[in-house]
């Protein structure tokens, strides 16, 4: 008898039964999570197609490589919850398909925090041939870790829970334990562990170290660091600022020339901005570099905030139901004491994870400068579609007046005198009366809004 009762070990799964759980919440999370991962990933091609350097960026591509492998996760989840013969398809679609891509996005996680790290906390800026790395080793490292797990035959049904996931039926608590720690729980505290440690060091290094986050700003464009500030007198405009009276009795009609002399006669100042009433200084086309490298500052912390959130999603996410596990595979007498609402509260959370990444990937700066093109571009063509209708209607007046503009630039454009380039043109027989003709030179920056915001996310 004795022998009899020595037989069944006392940290044995079996006769061991998990509280009851609803599956209903888990399926509806991962079908959502599943909806958004597909809107991340097509989303990216047709953006990319637009704008290839831009969505080129290290935490974009990351970002729907991980999408990527949710989309797996959660599909799997949705037919792993299902019930399955205990066999090889049990092992492969339950075990390795959610052990895979979990541990493939914790990777990808860890990939997005040591490349913010690298640029926020230690001044690096990886070049694009790292970026293959980034992407590549999560997955041979998970296929590295499940593969063997899967041939040795760890996958299985999990009796105690009823489901498919780590085989337990006849075993002990060390026989799942020690395999699901080094196959699984382990990988996952460690990634973790690590990006909570990244999180806390992103966050002092971008939101307390100003100086060292203005540094940065300012190394993102040398032209802009290596450019002077305005003068801060009036006289040192003088040389941009001419007044040519050939042009002048050129442009101007013979009755306008006998006023030249009393036109000259009067003194042309350089334009002021009230800032209080005991100090002035002339305004300037070029914005002074602190309030530039402050703007820089604004949108830097703004990029970490969103990175941030790719470091956290799998810490709330994820961890909550590796220790539920954890405590399960440990003390197999404790798993019916865990509420059944506890678990499917983890299994909920975890089909959200897709979700998350997918409303951060959203948020991304160089998305949302390409959502605010694009609706400019509609408000463009929805106004040329009514100025045409507008014509149409007055087609056969012969006296209306056509008037085209340009679109306003960000910057101002150089002119000068007898050049082509204008803000409107009249196509009526009215001659243009002439009058003091003035060169302005200003500052301009001809460059795309879109390629000046790649060259501020540059490695990120």
């Amino acid at each position: 008898m004795a022998s009899d009762a020595s037989a069944v070990p006392d940290d044995a799964f079996d006769n061991v039964t998990a509280s009851p759980t609803s599956d209903i919440p888990v399926q509806i999370t991962n079908a959502i999570s599943v909806a958004a991962c597909l809107a991340v990933v097509i989303s990216y091609f047709f953006f990319r197609r637009k704008n290839p350097r831009l969505m080129q960026r290290t935490s974009l591509v990351l970002a729907v490589s991980m999408a990527s492998v949710d989309l797996l996760l959660h599909a799997i989840n949705l037919f792993g919850y299902s019930d399955l013969p205990d066999n090889f398809i049990c092992s492969f679609f339950g075990g390795f398909l959610y052990a895979f891509p979990t541990l493939t996005s914790l990777f990808y996680s860890f990939c997005i925090a040591l490349n913010t790290q690298l640029v926020f906390v230690w001044k690096r800026r990886p070049g694009p041939s790292k970026l293959k790395y980034y992407v590549g080793v999560p997955i041979l490292l998970s296929l590295l870790i499940c593969i063997p797990a899967l041939g040795v035959g760890l996958y299985g049904y999990d009796a105690s829970f009823d489901m498919c996931w780590y085989k337990t039926e006849g075993k002990t608590s060390h026989e799942v334990l020690l395999p699901y720690l080094f196959t699984f729980a382990l990988w996952c505290l460690l990634t973790i562990l690590y990006l909570i440690l990244a999180a806390i060091s992103i966050t002092y290094a971008v939101f307390w170290k100003n100086s060292r986050l203005n540094h940065l700003a300012n190394n993102l464009s040398k032209t802009l660091s290596d450019m002077p500030n305005p003068p801060s007198s009036p006289s040192a405009y003088a040389h941009t600022r001419t007044y040519d009276p050939a042009i002048f009795s050129q442009k101007s009609s013979e009755s306008d020339t006998e006023h030249a002399a009393a036109v000259r006669s009067i003194p042309v100042q350089q334009p002021q901005i009230q800032q209080s009433q005991s100090q002035r200084r002339p305004m300037s086309v070029i914005p002074p570099r602190n309030e530039t490298l402050s703007r820089r500052s604004l949108a830097m912390r703004a990029l970490a905030f969103r990175l941030l959130g790719y470091i956290t999603i799998p810490t709330l996410c994820i961890l909550p139901g590796v220790i539920d596990d954890l405590i399960s595979k440990a003390m197999p007498w404790a798993i019916a004491g865990i509420p059944g609402q506890l678990s499917t509260f983890f299994d909920s959370l975890n089909g959200l994870v897709g979700l998350f990444n997918a409303i951060l990937y959203a948020m991304d700066p160089a998305l949302l400068a390409l959502y605010h093109q694009m609706w400019q571009d509609y408000q463009e063509r929805k106004h040329d579609s009514n100025l045409e209708l507008g014509t149409a209607d007055q087609g056969g007046d012969g006296n209306v007046e056509v008037r085209t503009e340009a679109k306003k630039p960000r910057f101002a454009v150089p002119f000068s005198p007898g050049t082509s380039r204008h803000s409107h043109r009249t196509t009526s027989g009215s001659v243009v009366a002439g009058g003091i003709m003035i060169r302005v030179e200003v500052q301009a920056d001809w460059d795309n809004d879109i390629d000046r915001l790649q060259d501020y996310l540059v490695g990120l």
